[in-house]
């Protein structure tokens, strides 16, 4: 017979939930309140938010089976609709069911191989644009510039816009954004949006600003003499026939471009920032990507076709979003009928939550959780790691309709940089950051690079700053 709820920290009671202990680690630090739940509990963990019941799954089959197996008996939790609705509104990242499946299906042909191809292009000419961007400069704030360039690549591969002279200030209202969407997810109670307060009043503003962008970018291109194949022009096409399968209003696809405009580029500059600190930590694994990449490119720019060659590049990058997944949490899910989980017969109406912050950094499946290992994802080693243990992207049905292109991103970027600067972290930034909780992972405080141009008659080696560092035994340090 099963035990009525798995296990977990104290409650106070079945009406308040957790102790005002557990309570406020929560709220202060979720981070790490959930990591501790996982190694303490291991792969199902009950605890009560009031008279909620909340559930951690942090194992592989487990998530399986609520993802996959059982999918249907779960749906995304009305909180988080609540918290994101004014600015996703009914796009792919909230839409359930029938609607969510033609959607995607629509969605799909934007990440088609022929248009990839294109998007590489230009993630290769705007990194290489950055590169001169960041010539003489002494030191730069790597978060922020690597939102800029994520912006950038991301509205011209899928809008064809140039929003270079922008990108500061969307960065800065993507950033404060997120702020208050993470603020209201850990919050005690979510309040409706159209109340008259300060925080409400900016939310909207800032979402007006973001969906007004979109709503412009409409209105342009439908007055352009080239129209180029892209998200803004199949959104366009599907406006204009509404009576057919994968037809929508115009406020539907303000919701689709909204949704991966801004899922993109928080998800791959955040991946690309903590890329960049963790190599600028590591000397020797990054004179072992300028290999990869001077043998593979041999100085010419990198394309799509490079990828499946570029083999070390993409291990790194795999092992820097093991460690740092951008989506550190699943959007949480509700299950709308009983569900047995884990050997649990679970009443309808809890809450799940999946945390791949945690389940990547367990060493069950990954040894030394803590060591930036890109031979974790060798051809030898990548097979052993279940499937579900690892998913910065998400898995399943629901797993982000961009990991591919994100993937490529960062590989590319990686490659470009590499080929054309080395960097270090500069005079004074710690080489401990705290990760916060925002719609992607970001670093409490901003981290400072020094970039230097390369040399182009040097060999593909680390320079006189990196050469002879010894780097075996070095750590990510353990979030606090």
């Amino acid at each position: 017979m099963t035990r009525k709820h798995p296990p977990g920290p104290a409650n106070f009671n079945a009406a308040m939930g957790l102790t005002w202990r557990h309570g406020a680690s929560l709220w202060w630090n979720p981070i790490r309140f959930v990591t501790r739940l996982g190694h303490t509990y291991g792969d199902l963990t009950f605890f009560r938010i009031f008279s909620g019941r909340a559930y951690v799954v942090n194992g592989p089959e487990l998530i399986r089976d609520l993802l996959v197996v059982k999918q249907k008996s779960f749906r995304k939790l009305d909180r988080v609709r609540m918290v994101l609705g004014s600015g996703f509104g009914n796009g792919l990242i909230l839409s359930e069911g029938p609607q969510w499946l033609r959607q995607r299906r629509a969605l799909h042909s934007i990440f088609h191989p022929s248009m990839m191809a294109r998007y590489a292009q230009i993630t290769v000419a705007r990194t290489r644009q950055l590169i001169d961007e960041w010539r003489g400069r002494e030191r730069v704030e790597l978060d922020h510039d690597m939102t800029r360039l994520a912006l950038t690549i991301i509205a011209e591969s899928l809008f064809g816009a140039d929003l270079s002279r922008q990108a500061a200030h969307f960065s800065r209202l993507a950033f404060e954004l997120s702020n208050i969407y993470a603020g209201e997810e850990y919050s005690p109670f979510v309040l409706p949006d159209w109340l008259p307060l300060g925080g409400k009043r900016r939310k909207r503003a800032i979402v007006a600003e973001f969906r007004g962008l979109i709503r412009d970018l409409m209105d342009e291109r439908r007055g352009a003499d080239q129209r180029p194949d892209d998200l803004l022009e199949m959104l366009l096409g599907a406006i204009n026939r509404p009576e057919v399968e994968g037809g929508m209003s115009k406020d539907q696809a303000v919701d689709e471009a909204m949704t991966l405009f801004n899922g993109g580029y928080h998800s791959s500059s955040m991946g690309l920032t903590w890329l960049f600190f963790e190599l600028a930590k590591h000397p020797e694994i990054f004179a072992r990507v300028r290999a990869d990449a001077d043998a593979v490119l041999a100085g010419r720019d990198a394309t799509l076709a490079d990828l499946p060659a570029l083999q070390y590049t993409s291990m790194v990058v795999k092992e820097a979003l093991r460690l740092w997944p951008p989506a550190w949490e699943m959007f949480a899910r509700e299950n709308v009928e009983e569900v047995e989980l884990g050997g649990y017969q679970i009443a309808k109406g809890g809450v799940f939550l999946i945390y791949p912050f945690v389940l990547q950094r367990d060493a069950r499946f990954f040894p030394d959780p803590l060591r930036f290992d890109p031979e974790r994802f060798s051809p030898a080693r990548e097979p052993s790691i279940p499937p579900f243990a690892y998913s910065p992207f998400g898995r399943g049905p629901h797993a982000c309709i961009g990991a591919a292109f994100a993937s490529m991103e960062m590989v590319l970027v990686l490659a470009t940089m590499v080929q054309r600067i080395d960097w270090c972290l500069a005079p004074g930034q710690p080489r401990t950051v705290q990760p916060k909780p925002f719609i992607a992972i970001r670093p409490a405080k901003p981290i400072w690079i020094q970039p230097r141009l390369r040399i182009a008659a040097e060999t593909p080696r680390a320079t006189d700053e990196f050469r002879g560092q010894e780097v075996k035994g070095y750590k990510t340090e353990q979030v606090s």
